[in-house]
């Protein structure tokens, strides 16, 4: 992993990550109607079929940046990290709960019910996609399924820092190590909430380790074994735990449903470590050629995930143009413009006003305390 600038490879991943779960969900959805257009003999809904993977590739890299951006920090107080990780999240995604209620509106033609127990499971995180798991407390606000991950990456968030603070470094592994074993035994018995964020902490820890070798220069297949350990152990209890379940108990299961789901979420996330060793080994030939061009939209690529669920994927807002694909392709042109304006333009300008605002009360408390 050559250090370059701002790290572009993963820019590049992100920005790629972003698109493909945008067009899995267009060409998933029902009412997309080139979604058997075939592209050199594969279907579109088959060659973007693995949406799920690419929230695995978020979390990887979700795990990595945090662990590279916060080691070269200056400021580890808890305060500092909760304010940049709240901003960063919540600012967009309040935002994103506001628009997705007026285009639902808008499409019902009426001011639906604002569903305030529903928004206030999101906005404590603890949302999750119910059709794909049990026992799930709230569903995505309006729904907006893809922010059942944004639930996971902010417990992840909290979770290292806990980490951070009270277990030495050396230990760190093991500890989250045998979390994850604790929750894939648990998770067998009855899923729930809290053993699913453990459970996923194991993948997303990955990305943590991953950039501690990054750092040392030691990225090598030798060095990183203890990772494909913390995905191999849950991926084989809970492949042993299907096949039980569909053979030997004769129950029905499915590739987007438990424990299936999870099967696949740990089976490509050591396919994962396994492709970016192998080419960082190979010094990434190839890499900028294939991945380069999506760096473009990486600046925007979390409003672009958080957003495209009600402004492209069905866009009956747009029922007034009768072409499909003109339908198609304004909905994208309006998520993209979309995503820069509020990204690149509300965001920077709503956190510089909001930790100004900050600085002064706390300057005002300081000069308080001390008359």
């Amino acid at each position: 992993m050559a250090k370059i600038s701002k790290l572009h490879k993963l820019d590049a991943l992100r920005g790629f990550a972003a698109l493909y779960v945008i067009m899995h969900h267009v060409c998933q959805s029902s009412t997309f109607a080139y979604k058997n257009f075939r592209f050199h003999g594969l279907r579109l809904s088959s060659l973007f079929g693995f949406g799920q993977e690419a929230v695995i590739i978020f979390f990887l890299l979700s795990g990595f940046v945090i662990e590279y951006s916060f080691t070269r920090s200056t400021d580890k107080s808890f305060a500092d990290y909760f304010a940049k990780r709240f901003f960063r999240i919540y600012i967009p995604l309040f935002i994103i709960f506001l628009c997705s209620y007026l285009v639902k509106s808008w499409e019902a033609s009426q001011l639906l019910s604002a569903d305030w127990l529903t928004l206030a499971g999101n906005c404590l995180m603890l949302q999750d996609l119910p059709a794909a798991r049990a026992h799930v407390l709230f569903s995505p606000y309006m729904d907006n399924s893809p922010l059942w991950s944004l639930a996971y990456e902010w417990w992840f968030y909290m979770i290292y820092y806990g980490i951070y603070r009270y277990v030495p470094a050396a230990k760190q592994f093991r500890f989250v190590f045998a979390l994850v074993a604790l929750a894939v035994v648990t998770y067998l018995f009855y899923p729930f909430f809290v053993n699913r964020i453990l459970l996923y902490l194991g993948i997303w820890w990955c990305g943590v380790e991953l950039a501690r070798l990054y750092i040392k220069g030691a990225v090598s297949f030798s060095k990183a074994w203890h990772l494909f350990v913390m995905v191999a152990v849950p991926g084989v209890i809970i492949g042993l735990y299907s096949y039980w379940l569909g053979y030997m108990a004769g129950a029905e299961l499915s590739p987007g449903r438990t424990p299936l789901l999870e099967l696949r979420h740990f089976s490509f996330t050591a396919l994962s470590l396994a492709i970016a060793i192998g080419w960082h080994r190979l010094k990434w030939i190839g890499f900028n050629r294939i991945f380069g061009p999506f760096t473009i939209f990486s600046s925007v690529s979390y409003v672009l995930y958080i957003a495209h669920y009600f402004i492209a994927v069905n866009p009956v807002y747009l029922q007034f143009i009768g072409n499909p694909l003109l339908r198609s392709l304004v909905a994208l042109l309006l998520l993209f413009g979309f995503s820069y304006i509020i990204e690149l333009q509300v965001y920077p300008r709503v956190r510089k006003m909001l930790q100004t605002g900050s600085k002064r009360n706390n300057t005002a408390g300081l000069q308080q305390s001390f008359r």
